[in-house]
C-alpha cells in the first residue's frame, strides 16, 4: 500500500519530520511503501516543512524574547524573491522560563523586527511571509516596530527606547517617519490560525496571556495596556490581530500585512495533487487530539484537503479526547493514541518515539490482513 505521512509535530518533544520518520519505519516493517511530507499550521517547523519541498536555507543572528543572542534559519526561495520567517525562532514560547526576565512586561518582539530588518537590506526580496503560531511574546510588535525604525514616546514626549510589554499603557505618540523605507515595496504575508482580536474579551491578554507567562490577576491591566496602545495608533478592530501577542496587528496595521491560514501557505510550495495521486491513504496526527483539533487544526486541515481526492486519512496522536464518530464527521476515518499504558505527561514525552513506531507497525501489519 501506498501511505503518505505528514504528522504534525508533537509540541515540545518531536518535529514533523522526526514524527514522520517513527511512523515510517513502523509502516516499512510491514513493507508499505511510504513518502513523507514535513508539515505544519504556521508555527514551529513552518521553515522546515518548506525547505522540504523547495528554497534555499540560510542563517542570521538576531536576539530572542528576552534579548538573548541567538542564530534562527529562514527560508529564501530565489525565483519568487520570497523570504519565510518563523516569529517562533526568535520570540516562541520555548524561550520562556518561568523567571521575571521572560515574563511578558519584559520581552519584546525586537528579534523579529531585526531579523526582517536585514533580509531586507542583504537579500533581492519583495515578499516576506511571516509564520505566527508558537509564540511566547504580547507586546502587540511594538519591539518589531522598533527594530524598523518607529519610534515611541511617553506623556512627556520622552523617548522609549528598548520598548517591552511593560511600555504598551506608556506610549502616547507612535512616530512611523523613520521606519525603514523600503518596507513600502515590500508584499508581508502573515501565516496564522488564530481569530482573536487585539484587545478585549476575545483578544490576546486574555485567550493567550496565561499561557505566556501573565498571572490570572494580571490579565485585566494588561489588557487595557494593551487597548491603550491601540486607540493610540487609531487601530481598526480585526480578527486575527490577536495572534502571536499582537504581532498579526502590527503586521497587519503598519505594514499593510495580509492574513492567511498557516497550513495554505505552506501548501502552496507543496505538490499535494501528486501526493494525494500516488496515495491510498494518509496519515497524519500530533500530540494531542481534541476539541481544539475541530477547530482547525493540522490534522483536520490534511482531512479535508484528501478529501477531494477520496484518500482516507489515519491519525495517531499521545492523548486522545474526541469519540471516533466525532472524528468521522470531520473526515479523519480513524484515531489512534499511541500511550501503551497509563502515563504522565514526561512518561509519555520520553517513549512517544518508540510508541509512534510501535503503533504505525501495529496498523501496517492489520492494513496487510486488508489487503489480502
Amino acid at each position: 500500500m501506498n501511505i503518505l505521512v505528514a504528522m504534525d509535530a508533537f509540541k515540545g518533544n518531536l518535529t514533523s519530520e522526526e514524527a514522520n520518520q517513527r511512523v515510517s519505519k513502523g509502516l516499512e516493517m510491514n513493507n508499505h511503501q511510504v513518502k513523507m511530507v514535513s508539515v505544519a499550521d504556521g508555527g514551529e517547523g513552518s521553515v522546515d516543512a518548506i525547505l522540504s519541498a523547495t528554497g534555499e536555507a540560510y542563517e542570521v543572528i538576531t536576539h530572542d524574547l528576552a534579548g538573548n543572542v541567538i542564530t534562527i534559519t529562514f527560508a529564501y526561495l530565489p525565483e519568487e524573491k520570497t523570504a519565510i520567517v518563523e516569529s517562533a525562532s526568535m520570540c516562541g514560547i520555548h524561550f520562556l522560563d518561568g523567571t521575571e526576565k521572560t515574563h511578558p512586561t519584559h520581552t519584546s518582539s525586537y528579534g523579529l523586527g531585526e531579523t526582517v530588518h536585514w533580509i531586507i537590506k542583504e537579500f533581492d526580496v519583495e515578499t516576506i511571509v511571516i509564520m505566527l503560531g508558537g509564540t511566547g511574546v504580547i507586546d502587540a510588535g511594538i519591539g518589531m516596530g522598533e527594530a524598523l525604525g518607529i519610534q515611541y514616546y511617553d506623556a512627556n514626549h520622552r523617548l522609549l527606547e528598548h520598548v517591552t510589554g511593560k511600555d504598551l499603557g506608556r506610549i502616547e505618540e507612535v512616530d512611523t517617519s523613520q521606519l525603514l523605507p523600503e518596507l513600502k515595496n515590500i508584499h508581508f504575508k502573515i501565516g496564522s490560525d488564530v481569530n482573536a482580536f487585539l484587545c478585549g474579551a476575545n483578544g490576546a491578554a486574555y485567550l493567550f496571556g496565561e499561557q505566556k507567562g501573565l498571572r490570572f490577576e494580571e490579565i485585566a491591566n494588561y489588557d487595557e495596556n494593551m487597548k491603550h496602545f491601540f486607540e493610540v495608533v487609531n487601530g481598526e478592530r480585526v480578527a486575527g490581530d490577536g495572534a502571536a501577542g499582537g504581532l498579526g496587528f502590527f503586521i497587519r496595521h503598519f505594514l499593510n500585512g495580509k492574513m492567511e491560514k498557516g497550513f495554505s501557505l505552506i501548501q502552496h510550495y507543496q505538490d499535494w495533487e501528486a501526493l494525494l495521486l500516488w496515495a491510498d491513504m494518509l496519515m497524519t496526527g500530533e500530540g494531542r487530539i481534541d476539541e481544539q483539533t475541530l477547530l482547525g487544526k493540522l490534522p483536520l486541515q490534511m482531512a479535508r484537503l484528501a478529501e477531494d481526492s477520496a484518500v482516507p486519512v489515519i491519525a495517531l496522536c499521545g492523548a486522545l479526547h474526541l469519540s471516533q464518530e466525532t472524528l468521522r464527521r470531520y473526515g479523519i476515518c480513524a484515531a489512534f493514541s499511541i500511550m501503551e499504558s497509563p502515563s504522565s505527561v514526561k512518561e509519555a514525552m520520553a517513549f512517544s518515539d518508540e510508541w509512534l513506531t510501535e503503533t504505525a507497525m501495529a496498523l501496517g501489519g492489520m492494513l496487510n490482513l486488508y489487503e489480502g
